[in-house]
């Protein structure tokens, strides 16, 4: 990971539509404090490497696969994303805690009209399923953004290889960004984070790597 560059990329806030306000909010825990699009090296606490841990969310996930394809039959057009997750407050990385928190399953819907998900069942039956509304996007519609803000992507970034992101992974766009040894690679990158923002209307968050990738698998955070 390289050293933040020594001036901001942005010296001013920008007025931002709205919507893409409050995604650039949702997302500002994953982004480095005072440098606009470059993404935090988020810290993994110990106990995600505990084997009993693992195992239970392993569990969970396996259990609970029926309930991601119940949400997407019965939630088309609001679905932002479902799935397994840690009760992380206020936000995923915000605040890390020595032990795990309690598993959630989690259904992120559009539009404030209450729906009534069925409970998990079998090794998950303890795990409650918590509805969020409200979400400025849904999965749909984040992805179409996604789609048409990659060219102006590639055209301003000549060592990315690929992107990502999702509304599950921060609500934001990855960009990996090669050769970032080379000079100027990371500042001229940054440099491009307000006109990146405003052509995938989406936060967008980068990573640099050092040396070159021909192609790069950055598919988005599966739905469970």
């Amino acid at each position: 990971m390289p050293s933040a560059p020594q001036v901001s990329a942005t010296t001013e806030t920008p007025d931002y539509p709205p919507d893409l306000q409050r995604m650039l909010e949702m997302s500002a825990f994953a982004e480095v404090p005072g440098e606009p699009c470059l993404a935090r090296e988020m810290e993994r606490p110990a106990w995600t490497g505990e084997p009993e841990v693992r195992t239970r969310l392993r569990e969970v996930r396996s259990d609970s696969l029926w309930l991601a394809r119940w949400a997407r039959e019965n939630l088309t057009g609001r679905l932002a994303y479902a799935g397994v997750g840690y009760d992380f407050a206020p936000r995923p990385g915000a605040a890390l805690t020595d032990a795990p928190p309690p598993l959630i399953y989690e259904i992120v819907v559009t539009g404030s009209g209450s729906i009534r998900p069925p409970p998990l069942r079998d090794r998950a039956k303890d795990v409650p399923v918590v509805v969020r509304y409200d979400a400025p996007l849904s999965h749909g519609e984040f992805m179409a953004r996604r789609e048409h803000g990659g060219p102006t992507a590639r055209q301003l970034l000549p060592t990315l290889p690929g992107e990502g992101g999702s509304p599950s992974r921060s609500w934001a766009v990855y960009l990996m960004i090669g050769n970032s040894k080379k000079e100027g690679v990371v500042d001229d990158a940054l440099s491009q984070c307000d006109v990146l923002r405003r052509a995938y209307r989406l936060p967008v968050l980068m990573e640099f790597f050092e040396g070159s990738m021909t192609s790069l698998d950055m598919m988005p955070a599966p739905m469970e």
